[in-house]
């Protein structure tokens, strides 16, 4: 389904390469790289976080120490069994497999903050819309979802900046080279 295999035999064989090319262990404790600098989220202790396509939960340790609860999702148990020992000493975070097509494991208005990095670039176009829908779902009333995505000019999946501008509810959408159309929807204040 979409690549767990290929993340499940990452995450055992080379998970900081299962990341990105090259990526070290250095860079994985380096606060560089990630939506959450690069966005400047707000975070705060009163709120429940979902890091969506979690993989070795590499942001834990930067943001489970701001909020009351960082959850992370993945769809390889390897990688979620990863992220347990990369943040086992600390106390609010939470890591889960999910089925990879949706967040049912949640209920409505769960959460206060949802980002992810680069994760739907791995997705069909019609499973990342489902995300859309359900990141909408379990988002708090005011809450708000941070995603990041490639170059939309290299965008692999077939989207395209207009697409992203008529998705329904709010979303913070990140470019890695910064070709963020200001006509995008942008997160509610």
């Amino acid at each position: 389904m979409y690549g767990d295999q290929y993340w499940e035999k990452m995450a055992i064989e080379d998970p900081l390469n299962a990341i990105c090319s090259g990526f070290t262990l250095k860079k994985f404790n380096t606060p560089t790289e990630s939506i959450i600098f690069d966005a400047k989220i707000p975070f705060s202790k009163e709120q429940t976080v979902l890091d969506l396509g979690c993989g070795l939960g590499r942001t834990a340790k930067w943001v489970a120490p701001q909020v009351s609860q960082y959850i992370g999702v993945d769809v390889a148990q390897n990688m979620i069994d990863s992220a347990k020992i990369f943040n086992k000493n600390i106390s609010n975070t939470k890591f889960i497999k999910g089925n990879g097509k949706d967040l049912s494991e949640f209920e409505d208005n769960y959460f206060d903050i949802i980002f992810s990095e680069l994760v739907f670039i791995h997705l069909p176009k019609e499973i990342t819309f489902s995300y859309f829908q359900e990141i909408i779902r379990v988002l708090k009333p005011r809450g708000r979802a941070y995603l990041q995505f490639p170059s939309f000019n290299n965008y692999e999946n077939g989207f395209n900046v207009e697409e992203l501008t008529t998705l329904p509810g709010d979303f913070k959408i990140i470019s890695l080279d910064n070709s963020i159309n200001p006509k995008l929807k942008t997160v509610l204040v």
